[in-house]
């Protein structure tokens, strides 16, 4: 009898030992949302939940991948360009055409026809393919090959090559930069309401990424430009963007101007300045 009043004396804890099994409320019931409470007075008054309860974060702004002086000179010449050419396509044209040079290095390589005026206001230096033969997009492929060949090793070539009515005529063109790997990017518009080619089939059939962005969105355009400059960078071939002009109204929204929507951006990321208007 004794041995089993003192077994059971040992499986049951004293009642002290029970109670200390659960901590103050303060310390059990800390939530993602409040763990202030849990860290050292010496630590609290910099935790960000602290940061927002004092009001600090009123100076603070999101976060964006576009630096703002680059924000603030899209912005420049976009109005430069809008200002100079009027027209929906040409609009269309210059915005993406704008963002895209302004991704690149300057040491990368910028193709750019005669009507690509977008491109020639960020780099002068642009080169024209010859287009007294052949289509447009191979001459501007054996420019960029030729120039690829003297210029640093992670360097890029962009070639703005207009609208793209009729995947037929670049096809042999994709194809060799495709499966060659060049570091290559292919700027092209299209009107996807308005009968331009489905390109989503063109990574399956000869493995060349298509990345579709609003043609009107230079930050969008700027952003899908750098990622795909880097992919190119390190060895993963070539990228087709498509600069897509999209009819809003198909879908009951309202078209975006591009000088609007880039405005819009630039105050929610703090880049905004009034001295941008008297540019």
């Amino acid at each position: 009898m004794r041995n089993a009043a003192t077994r059971r004396a040992n499986l049951t804890p004293p009642l002290k030992m029970r109670a200390s099994r659960n901590p103050p409320a303060t310390q059990r019931d800390v939530g993602y949302n409040d763990q202030a409470t849990a860290l050292p007075m010496t630590l609290q008054k910099n935790h960000p939940s602290s940061q927002l309860a004092s009001g600090a974060s009123a100076s603070l702004e999101p976060f964006s991948l576009v630096p703002r002086p680059t924000q603030q000179n899209l912005y420049r010449l976009v109005v430069r360009a809008l200002g100079a050419r009027k027209g929906a396509e040409e609009d269309h044209n210059d915005v993406a055409e704008i963002a895209a040079a302004s991704a690149l290095r300057l040491s990368d390589i910028v193709i750019a026809p005669s009507f690509a005026a977008g491109a020639r206001l960020v780099r002068a230096d642009a080169v024209s393919p010859a287009q007294d033969s052949g289509s447009l997009l191979a001459a501007s492929l054996a420019v960029a090959v030729a120039s690829l060949c003297s210029a640093p090793k992670d360097a890029v070539a962009l070639i703005s090559a207009g609208p793209l009515r009729d995947l037929r005529h670049w096809r042999a063109e994709l194809t060799f930069a495709s499966s060659h790997k060049l570091p290559l990017l292919v700027l092209a518009l299209t009107h996807p309401h308005a009968g331009s080619p489905d390109l989503r089939t063109l990574y399956a059939e000869i493995g060349l990424p298509v990345i579709t962005v609003d043609a009107h969105d230079a930050i969008a355009v700027y952003r899908v430009t750098t990622e795909a400059a880097h992919n190119s960078r390190v060895g993963r071939g070539p990228t087709l963007i498509e600069a897509a002009c999209i009819d809003h109204s198909r879908a009951g929204m309202t078209s975006p101007e591009p000088l609007a929507s880039l405005e819009s951006y630039m105050r929610r990321h703090g880049a905004w300045n009034e001295n941008l208007l008297e540019t």
